[in-house]
C-alpha cells in the first residue's frame, strides 16, 4: 500500500481496518478521529506498537465509536 487511505468508519469500521492492515502487513501511522477522541497509532508491518493503560482506554472509547474517520499514511516505521 503506497497510498493515502483514508474514510468513514460507516464505510470500513476500525476494526475490520485494523484486520486490513495486519492481513498486508503494512506500515505508516493510524489516525482515527472520533468524537471520544483521536487515536493515532503506528504500524509496523502490520502490527502496532505497545500501549499505556491511557492510550488503551483512549482507544477503547475510539473502537466502540459508530461514527468517525480514519487516515493511513504508509511509511516506514521500524517494529519495536
Amino acid at each position: 500500500m503506497t497510498r493515502c487511505l483514508s474514510g468513514s468508519f460507516r464505510d470500513l469500521p476500525p476494526l475490520t481496518l485494523l484486520r486490513v492492515l495486519s492481513a498486508s502487513a503494512t506500515s505508516g501511522v493510524l489516525e482515527l478521529l472520533t468524537s471520544q477522541g483521536t487515536l493515532r497509532l503506528e504500524v509496523a508491518q502490520g502490527r502496532s506498537a505497545a500501549a499505556s493503560d491511557d492510550e488503551l482506554a483512549l482507544a477503547s472509547r475510539v473502537f466502540s465509536s459508530a461514527d468517525g474517520h480514519y487516515r493511513f499514511d504508509p511509511c516506514d516505521i521500524t517494529p519495536p
